[in-house]
């Protein structure tokens, strides 16, 4: 007489990959045969954050300041080995600085490695997905005149398993007439993982002789489900000397749309890193070609509350 019922999707054991649901009666007479399929799914096992620090002298040339610098880590491999995420990258280091009167830059790679412990112990199945970013950031200049970076990274991690689900589908008996009653059962799970290439440019309005320096601030990204699209939105600043040899400053902002498809149940969530860029200076003005990496990973959602992933939008320098 009850219009809904509480159903659990819980785990067959400690060491099987099989799910089954509880809160239905399983108790069927010997001439009932069910079809229960398996699916693989993948679901979402934990998140949780990872921070550490680094410290080391840069190998920079000579030079009279230093007018600005910023700090980009890059994960490049990640794995789970049984209750630990081990991951390396490299953070590259950018710097403005002033010489003989004169604007230069410098770029600079520094590579970590570093683990972090996990809440339970997992197989070859599971994967992590990780974002980095910078919580704290200085460099100091010693007494030797070297310079000495001090960076401090936090990593958001979500770790997911693939799991066996079963579920009944259709009766059978040769005794007696079957009815089956189908329950929409909402399950909070991974559909599809995303790895794309996205081609970005804008154009600034300015003419110059140089280029001092260029940078692209990725912001926020956003689902779109009127267009059906995720919109990432951008800003362009390029610094650069006229032909009387100022120094000039000019910005842009524009959007970026990825088409993708989802459904009001159905939500996308995407890490975006810029993995190629130029700047370039001609008499129709200042432009930027580069091409823009989207990771991250569609979720069907229970009810109305998203699963919680480990994604957040960050800052990048492009040098």
């Amino acid at each position: 007489d009850k219009e809904r019922h509480q159903l659990f999707i819980e785990p067959c054991g400690l060491d099987t990959e099989e799910m089954y649901v509880q809160g239905i009666s399983t108790g069927l007479p010997e001439d009932v045969q069910i079809q229960m399929p398996t699916y693989p799914m993948r679901f979402m096992q934990e998140a949780g954050e990872h921070g550490f620090s680094l410290e080391e002298t840069l190998a920079v040339p000579q030079m009279d300041s230093c007018v600005h610098y910023s700090v980009e880590p890059m994960i490049t491999e990640q794995r789970v080995m049984g209750d630990k995420l081990v991951f390396r990258g490299n953070a590259k280091v950018h710097m403005l600085y002033m010489k003989d009167e004169k604007m230069e830059n410098w770029d600079g790679e520094l590579p970590f490695s570093q683990f972090c412990d996990l809440e339970h112990n997992y197989e070859q199945e599971a994967e992590g997905y990780l974002v980095p970013a910078v919580t704290s950031m200085e460099i100091e200049k010693t007494q030797d005149g070297s310079y000495v970076l001090k960076c401090g990274i936090t990593c958001q991690y979500m770790i997911t398993d693939r799991k066996m689900l079963t579920l009944p589908e259709d009766s059978f008996s040769t005794k007696r007439a079957l009815q089956m009653r189908q329950t929409e059962l909402e399950i909070p799970c991974i559909l599809q993982q995303h790895n794309h290439s996205l081609s970005i440019n804008c154009a600034l309005p300015c003419e110059g002789a140089q280029i001092i320096d260029g940078t692209v601030y990725v912001g926020a990204g956003m689902y779109n489900v009127e267009e059906n699209s995720y919109i990432i939105p951008l800003r362009g600043q390029l610094l650069y000397a006229d032909h009387q040899g100022k120094i000039r400053c000019e910005n842009c902002n524009w959007e970026e749309k990825f088409p993708m498809a989802a459904d009001g149940c159905v939500r996308p969530g995407m890490y975006e890193e810029i993995a190629d860029s130029h700047w370039s200076l001609s008499p129709d003005g200042g432009q930027f070609r580069g091409e823009m990496i989207l990771k991250g990973m569609t979720c069907l959602l229970a009810g109305s509350t998203p699963m919680a992933l480990a994604i957040s939008s960050r800052v990048t320098r492009v040098s």
